[in-house]
């Protein structure tokens, strides 16, 4: 699972290859993680929106970020949802190249 981004304690990670759709990213602070999709037209040629997924039962809702770190990734992704897509893409094609980029300025 790809890191992309590194976000004032946020960690985006993208799963490997066969990653079902919608597009997402999984948002990892310390033992607690969230997804949030990217929400396409049916060509994938447009991005609609940005929202998060619920985690299933309570048990596992326990585990999601909390509601403040939550609001932060969601806000990330929209800032940053075309290059999600595009490392999405050449992930799935097994062409990803990247290493984590780091972000220590504030962009949301």
């Amino acid at each position: 699972m790809p890191t992309i981004y590194e976000y004032f304690g946020l960690i985006f990670l993208i799963l490997t290859r066969g990653e079902h759709t919608p597009i997402h990213v999984h948002v990892k602070n310390g033992n607690k993680m969230s997804v949030v999709e990217i929400i396409m037209d049916k060509e994938e040629k447009t991005i609609l929106m940005v929202r998060r997924r619920r985690i299933g039962n309570s048990a596992s809702a326990a585990k999601e970020l909390s509601e403040k770190d939550l609001s932060v990734a969601v806000k990330f992704v929209n800032v940053k949802a075309e290059e999600i897509v595009r490392i999405w893409r050449e992930i799935n094609a097994n062409k990803y190249k990247g290493r984590p980029l780091h972000i220590t300025r504030k962009i949301v």
